[in-house]
Protein backbone atom coordinates (compact mmCIF):
# COMPACT_ATOMS: atom_id res chain seq x y z
CA UNK A 1 0.00 0.00 0.00
CA UNK A 2 3.56 2.29 0.21
CA UNK A 3 2.84 2.60 -3.74
CA UNK A 4 -0.87 4.14 -3.60
CA UNK A 5 -0.25 6.12 -0.46
CA UNK A 6 -1.29 9.50 -1.95
CA UNK A 7 -3.80 8.07 -4.30
CA UNK A 8 -7.35 9.51 -3.21
CA UNK A 9 -9.21 6.77 -5.36
CA UNK A 10 -7.95 3.22 -6.52
CA UNK A 11 -9.48 1.22 -9.37
CA UNK A 12 -9.04 -2.35 -8.81
CA UNK A 13 -10.04 -5.52 -11.48
CA UNK A 14 -10.51 -8.95 -9.94
CA UNK A 15 -12.55 -12.22 -10.23
CA UNK A 16 -15.49 -12.62 -8.02
CA UNK A 17 -13.57 -14.28 -4.90
CA UNK A 18 -15.70 -13.54 -1.74
CA UNK A 19 -12.77 -12.71 0.36
CA UNK A 20 -11.43 -9.58 -2.45
CA UNK A 21 -13.56 -6.93 -0.41
CA UNK A 22 -12.60 -7.59 2.68
CA UNK A 23 -9.09 -8.15 1.67
CA UNK A 24 -9.10 -4.50 0.01
CA UNK A 25 -10.56 -3.10 2.83
CA UNK A 26 -7.92 -4.16 4.73
CA UNK A 27 -5.18 -3.33 2.87
CA UNK A 28 -6.63 -0.05 1.61
CA UNK A 29 -8.55 1.05 4.28
CA UNK A 30 -10.71 4.13 3.86
CA UNK A 31 -9.56 4.94 0.23
CA UNK A 32 -12.29 5.52 -2.85
CA UNK A 33 -12.39 2.10 -4.18
CA UNK A 34 -13.12 1.19 -7.68
CA UNK A 35 -13.89 -2.74 -7.63
CA UNK A 36 -15.03 -4.04 -10.92
CA UNK A 37 -15.42 -8.00 -10.89
CA UNK A 38 -14.38 -10.44 -13.67
CA UNK A 39 -16.61 -13.46 -13.77
CA UNK A 40 -14.36 -16.76 -13.68
CA UNK A 41 -16.74 -18.40 -16.08
CA UNK A 42 -15.96 -16.00 -18.58
CA UNK A 43 -14.27 -17.09 -21.74
CA UNK A 44 -9.93 -16.53 -20.98
CA UNK A 45 -9.36 -15.01 -23.76
CA UNK A 46 -7.24 -12.12 -25.07
CA UNK A 47 -10.58 -10.40 -24.20
CA UNK A 48 -10.99 -11.05 -20.96
CA UNK A 49 -10.17 -7.79 -18.17
CA UNK A 50 -8.24 -10.74 -16.40
CA UNK A 51 -6.05 -11.77 -18.98
CA UNK A 52 -3.03 -10.03 -18.07
CA UNK A 53 -2.46 -11.01 -14.52
CA UNK A 54 -3.68 -14.51 -15.87
CA UNK A 55 -0.60 -14.30 -18.08
CA UNK A 56 1.94 -13.11 -15.59
CA UNK A 57 0.98 -16.07 -13.20
CA UNK A 58 1.18 -18.42 -16.04
CA UNK A 59 4.66 -16.84 -16.67
CA UNK A 60 5.14 -16.80 -13.10
CA UNK A 61 4.45 -20.83 -12.48
CA UNK A 62 6.39 -21.58 -15.79
CA UNK A 63 9.94 -19.80 -14.53
CA UNK A 64 9.63 -20.17 -11.16
CA UNK A 65 9.79 -24.28 -9.86
CA UNK A 66 8.50 -23.28 -6.99
CA UNK A 67 5.28 -21.86 -8.28
CA UNK A 68 4.31 -25.24 -10.15
CA UNK A 69 1.61 -27.54 -9.90
CA UNK A 70 2.39 -30.68 -8.60
CA UNK A 71 6.23 -29.97 -7.89
CA UNK A 72 8.83 -31.13 -5.28
CA UNK A 73 9.90 -27.71 -5.29
CA UNK A 74 8.35 -25.70 -2.70
CA UNK A 75 9.47 -22.43 -0.49
CA UNK A 76 9.52 -23.93 3.43
CA UNK A 77 8.70 -20.18 4.62
CA UNK A 78 7.12 -17.71 2.86
CA UNK A 79 9.95 -15.24 3.21
CA UNK A 80 11.78 -17.45 0.54
CA UNK A 81 8.96 -17.59 -1.51
CA UNK A 82 8.43 -13.82 -1.36
CA UNK A 83 11.98 -13.25 -2.30
CA UNK A 84 12.05 -15.77 -5.45
CA UNK A 85 9.09 -13.72 -6.87
CA UNK A 86 10.96 -10.46 -6.50
CA UNK A 87 13.40 -11.45 -8.24
CA UNK A 88 10.74 -12.80 -10.61
CA UNK A 89 9.22 -8.82 -11.08
CA UNK A 90 12.17 -7.59 -11.51
CA UNK A 91 13.37 -9.24 -14.40
CA UNK A 92 9.67 -8.92 -15.62
CA UNK A 93 9.82 -5.28 -14.75
CA UNK A 94 13.52 -4.03 -15.63
CA UNK A 95 15.67 -6.39 -17.59
CA UNK A 96 12.57 -8.51 -19.76
CA UNK A 97 11.34 -6.23 -23.16
CA UNK A 98 7.37 -5.95 -22.64
CA UNK A 99 6.90 -8.14 -25.98
CA UNK A 100 9.33 -9.71 -27.83
CA UNK A 101 8.58 -7.01 -30.35
CA UNK A 102 10.07 -4.22 -28.11
CA UNK A 103 13.09 -3.02 -27.40
CA UNK A 104 11.93 -1.12 -24.04
CA UNK A 105 11.01 -2.82 -20.71
CA UNK A 106 8.24 -2.11 -18.93
CA UNK A 107 9.74 -0.12 -16.31
CA UNK A 108 11.68 2.13 -19.20
CA UNK A 109 7.57 2.67 -20.86
CA UNK A 110 6.88 3.83 -17.46
CA UNK A 111 9.85 5.93 -17.44
CA UNK A 112 11.19 4.90 -13.77
CA UNK A 113 14.30 3.82 -15.52
CA UNK A 114 16.23 5.46 -18.32
CA UNK A 115 17.13 2.09 -20.23
CA UNK A 116 16.61 -1.81 -19.43
CA UNK A 117 18.72 -3.28 -17.06
CA UNK A 118 20.88 -5.95 -17.67
CA UNK A 119 20.61 -9.08 -15.57
CA UNK A 120 23.69 -8.63 -13.87
CA UNK A 121 22.36 -5.45 -12.44
CA UNK A 122 19.87 -6.72 -11.11
CA UNK A 123 21.22 -9.44 -9.25
CA UNK A 124 24.05 -7.85 -8.34
CA UNK A 125 24.95 -6.83 -4.53
CA UNK A 126 27.42 -4.83 -3.28
CA UNK A 127 29.30 -4.67 -0.25
CA UNK A 128 31.86 -1.43 -0.20
CA UNK A 129 34.64 -2.11 2.51
CA UNK A 130 37.21 0.02 0.77
CA UNK A 131 40.54 -2.27 -0.45
CA UNK A 132 38.88 -5.04 0.97
CA UNK A 133 35.71 -4.92 -1.47
CA UNK A 134 36.69 -8.05 -3.69
CA UNK A 135 37.32 -6.87 -7.66
CA UNK A 136 34.00 -6.69 -10.00
CA UNK A 137 34.13 -7.68 -13.54
CA UNK A 138 34.39 -5.19 -16.09
CA UNK A 139 31.43 -3.16 -16.92
CA UNK A 140 30.42 -3.26 -13.20
CA UNK A 141 30.44 0.28 -10.98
Amino acid sequence: SALVRDAKELWIETDEKLTYPGLIHQSFGDKKIHHSKTSSLEERDTHNPLFPINQTEAIARDLMGRLRRNSWLVSKRRRYLDLTFQLFMAWKNYVRPRFNRDKQSPAQIAGFVPRRLRLGEVLGWRQDWGKRSPRLAPGFP
